[in-house]
């Protein structure tokens, strides 16, 4: 019988292949490289039951833990894959138990690929939570990843004397703009929403009991941070193993510049850094207890780490590094997008120091 830890694995191994093969074909390459997106690639992972790890098998899901979907967002980083996978690896899944027939129809198309559905979180990027009141969506929620490309949003919205609640909210609702966006993220496309009394079916509202609902949220939050920060655990890997292999065949004054001691101590830096990172994101996504304050301090590290690293990175390479021309730069990028979402070091550091200072437990 194979263990949790020997599933993980191998679920890993079976995913990398199919990102590296889907990769090597020129069409999904240019796709994913001039669009941030690919409708093969995306199908392709559809089919090999990526959206099912973490629902529950009682939903005909896989049931997996959260340590296999790390696996996945830790080749998601390496590989740079375009796409909305927190949305449908992580947030589908924890959100689907409280759904009617009617929603999980709608998700039901979206874990077999043949529909996009974006969690909209205001949390994520520092705003207020829209308000949801009497059947009406109102509020404005900026640079939603992938969200021109989505057939529904999962809205997470505040609702007077209730809390937190999720509704599901076609793209094509009346009262409902999506405005792209440009940016610098080279695997992100993004767009502001803006809610302006936009009328949600009350079968489009997910059934939750408040004291649940919280709980969820904090949960489906907690696994998101984890998820982002083994995604930058990914990324920090690939650019430190492009450092070390450009610094075996660079040379300057007939060595290669690995042989310099300044060049090998950045190096090392490097390695401690993403060592670190990838142990540290391992043990929170087998956490089952302390998720919320583990993967609020992972989220810091990984944000921290990644940057770091880059930067790390772009010292080894040289002002070549920097062009857009050279692929360095779109894994270093996309670090600098993905360090924002649900806090940066900075901000996280800030909230735990006040919350010390002040006597608080801190998240």
């Amino acid at each position: 019988m194979m263990t949790d830890m020997t599933m993980s694995d191998e679920f890993s191994r079976m995913a990398d292949d199919l990102i590296r093969r889907e990769l090597n074909k020129s069409t999904v390459k240019a796709q994913a490289r001039q669009a941030a997106w690919s409708d093969d690639l995306w199908s392709a992972t559809a089919q090999a039951g990526w959206f099912d790890v973490l629902l529950a098998e009682e939903f005909d899901g896989l049931g997996l833990n959260a340590d296999t979907a790390a696996g996945l967002f830790n080749i998601i980083g390496r590989r740079l894959v375009p796409g909305p996978y927190i949305d449908h690896i992580v947030a589908i899944p924890r959100l689907y138990p409280y759904a009617g027939p009617k929603v999980r129809a709608r998700l039901d198309s979206a874990r077999s690929g043949e529909s996009v559905v974006v969690l909209v979180d205001a949390h994520a990027v520092g705003q207020e939570l829209p308000d949801f009141d009497e059947g009406h969506l109102s509020g404005r929620v900026d640079l939603i990843r992938f969200a021109a490309s989505a057939d529904a949003f999962l809205v997470l919205a505040n609702q007077q004397n209730h809390g937190v609640v999720a509704v599901l909210v076609d793209a094509g609702a009346g009262n409902l703009e999506i405005s792209p966006r440009e940016s610098f993220d080279p695997a992100s496309m993004y767009a502001d929403l803006e809610f302006d009394a936009v009328v949600v079916d009350p079968d489009n509202q997910l059934q939750t009991s408040p004291e649940d609902f919280t709980n969820e949220i904090e949960l489906l939050r907690g696994t998101i941070a984890i998820m982002l920060s083994t995604e930058l655990a990914g990324l920090s890997r690939h650019l430190l193993d492009e450092s070390v292999a450009y610094a075996k065949t660079r040379e300057q004054f007939a060595r290669p510049i690995g042989a310099f001691q300044p060049v090998q101590q950045i190096l090392a830096d490097m390695t401690i850094a993403v060592l670190a990172l990838e142990a540290f994101t391992i043990d929170c996504a087998r956490r089952e207890t302390d998720l919320r304050k583990s993967s609020v301090l992972v989220k810091a590290f990984a944000s921290e780490v990644a940057r770091e690293v880059g930067e790390g990175a772009l010292q080894v390479h040289g002002g070549i590094a920097f062009t857009a021309e050279f692929e360095l730069n779109r894994w270093f990028l996309h670090v600098l997008a993905l360090q924002d979402l649900y806090g940066d070091d900075a901000a996280i550091y800030s909230k735990v120091g006040r919350d010390l200072l002040h006597g608080d437990q801190p998240v």
